[in-house]
């Protein structure tokens, strides 16, 4: 499963395919330079192949900034869910703590309640934050 850093580096590589594939060439003279001969059946054949390319590797470049984007929303994702577990770590361990505390304080109250006061509820354990998706790796 791919992590935070797995779908950054991801989003990487789909920008710089992107700036790659944007970078194809225009007409006959930017590809072939300026001392070709230019005009006739040939010309007009190179350049319609050349707008197809053009054509196609602007809708792959479209799809690399889309693919890079739900990189980047994914790795958010995953940080948040990174994030959230750590505030549940925390506040686990306070709860252990408190539970400990609790425990002790209701043994004192049940064993001598002249002395000593009720400790009340028995604190409630935090929640375990959901997997926002199956694909979240930590």
């Amino acid at each position: 499963m791919p992590t935070e850093s797995d779908f950054l580096a991801a989003a990487a590589m789909f920008d710089d395919a992107g700036l790659v594939i944007s970078a194809v060439p225009g007409e006959v003279t930017m590809v072939f330079g300026s001392d070709v001969c230019i005009g006739g059946q040939l010309t007009l054949e190179i350049d319609d192949l050349l707008e197809v390319t053009r054509i196609g590797c602007r809708s792959d470049d479209r799809a690399f900034e889309a693919m890079a984007t739900l990189c980047r929303e994914r790795a958010a994702i995953v940080a948040g869910y990174a994030a959230a577990l750590g505030i549940y770590n925390s506040k686990l361990q306070s709860y252990e703590w408190g539970i400990s505390r609790w425990e002790r304080n209701r043994s004192d109250y049940l064993n001598d309640p002249s002395t000593y006061t009720d400790p009340g509820r028995r604190p409630d354990a935090p929640v375990r934050p959901g997997r926002p998706a199956s694909w979240v790796d930590l």
